[in-house]
């Protein structure tokens, strides 16, 4: 790897261990983070400050009401501001297990606040495109959870 692509991964997963990424082989974490370091990625987890599923709420409640929750919290924009800090230094990738960013927090929650601070947030789709977040068009989500 160049050391232009160089940089740190930093998960925003409520939880440290990707459950739903490969069938919860144990040590799975692990391998990667040695596979991050290999490449010269340090892996910074931020799970607690900018994870979208707070385990002390309700796990069904609407996302927008778990997202109102999440940025009225100190510890989220502690996280934004550590996020920005590192991109200062070092080109940056939040991991997360869903691939959509129209379906994750990364693309509905955090890029929208990130592009406010003036960071540039790329998407890396599963075809392997890179795009820009606004060029993404995601539609906002519903204002109420779907009762059917």
């Amino acid at each position: 790897m160049s050391p232009a692509v160089r940089g740190r991964g930093a998960p925003v997963r409520a939880q440290t261990f990707w459950k739903t990424v490969v069938d919860d082989r144990v040590g799975f974490l692990d391998r990667v983070i040695g596979l991050l370091a290999d490449h010269g990625i340090r892996y910074l987890f931020l799970g607690r400050e900018l994870g979208g599923k707070p385990p002390e709420l309700e796990k069904s409640l609407a996302d927008e009401v778990v997202w109102r929750y999440l940025r009225s919290r100190p510890q989220f924009q502690e996280g934004l501001a550590r996020l920005l800090q590192e991109a200062r230094q070092a080109r940056l990738a939040l991991l997360c297990a869903e691939a959509e960013p129209g379906r994750c927090h990364r693309g509905l929650l955090l890029a929208p606040e990130l592009e406010g601070l003036g960071a540039q947030v790329l998407h890396i789709l599963a075809d392997g495109r890179v795009v820009g977040h606004a060029s993404l068009n995601l539609a906002a989500p519903p204002a109420q959870k779907r009762l059917f």
